[in-house]
């Protein structure tokens, strides 16, 4: 994860290959990766021990006499590859959120799992176009968050990566994306208008429990659908390009504002329950 970047006030622990990241109270950077290079004032230290309160996890570290603390709500799963006495190295962060407003670095290629989890702070951010990569959880929880705009470079966005940015009012997924994971969007409940990626050859549930959302730009190119509009119950109306074979399960599932429906000849399957509790459907 070399250039990827987490938020102040984060811990990043990377071990034997698994990326975790725990809240912190000073700009630290943990890592137990080699790929980092020793920096001047970076600090050698090793785990003295595991916290799991059962909603929460985390680690105590020790560096020349300074403890630090990392608490986040992750699964426990996430520490399976993590012991007392692991070697760790601490680098300082550079990294901070000035009003509201989150300027990444030029030359950031990744916006790393959990970076900006539930930032109470976020109002907006800049992305660098030297970003390819945005993941899982970047922004999970980030509910001032307003705006975002997604560079041409980036070509995929991990699961749950803007769920729960319940201020967020639109997006623009730029054709260079290729894969979104699931639930990128869910419940951004203040979310109105969505233009999707023409790169992507499936939607998923990534707007599900968007219940704003009244208009969605469903690109030519796209050939399925699956579960990707459940519970918008302010959608009216979506326009089916003519590219799509498959509509899945539950894709309008409790779209109760949804009135009329177009599907094209292309579509040679509809899954179980893809209009199930559309109330308001009377002409398909």
């Amino acid at each position: 994860v070399e250039n990827s970047l987490v938020g102040s006030r984060k811990l990043l622990l990377q071990m034997k290959g698994n990326v975790n990241l725990f809240e912190i109270y000073n700009k630290y950077l943990l890592t137990k990766s080699e790929n980092f290079k020793a920096e001047p004032e970076s600090l050698k230290g090793h785990v003295t021990g595991i916290i799991d309160s059962g909603k929460k996890t985390g680690v105590f570290v020790e560096l020349d006499g300074m403890y630090i603390t990392g608490l986040m709500p992750v699964d426990k799963m996430d520490l399976m590859n993590f012991r007392p006495g692991d070697e760790v190295t601490v680098y300082p962060m550079d990294f901070e959120i000035k009003d509201g407003v989150a300027v990444i670095p030029e030359g950031t290629t990744e916006i790393g799992e959990g970076a900006f989890y539930d930032c109470a702070e976020l109002t907006s951010i800049v992305i660098p176009d030297s970003v390819t990569s945005i993941g899982r959880r970047a922004f999970y929880g980030c509910a001032e968050l307003t705006s975002i705009v997604i560079p041409d470079s980036v070509t995929s966005i991990g699961r749950e990566a803007f769920s729960k940015c319940t201020a967020l009012t639109d997006v623009v997924i730029p054709d260079s994306v290729v894969a979104v994971g699931e639930w990128a969007f869910y419940k951004c409940t203040s979310l109105t208008s969505a233009v999707c990626s023409a790169g992507l050859a499936e939607i998923g549930d990534i707007f599900s429990h968007c219940t704003a959302l009244k208009s969605v730009v469903v690109p030519q190119g796209v050939t399925s659908l699956k579960g990707t509009f459940a519970g918008c119950i302010s959608l009216a109306s979506v326009e089916i390009p003519d590219s799509v074979t498959t509509i899945g399960e539950g894709v309008f599932q409790e779209c109760s504002g949804l009135t009329n429906m177009v599907i094209p000849d292309s579509v040679t399957m509809i899954g179980y329950g893809t209009f199930a509790h559309c109330t308001a459907l009377t002409d398909v």
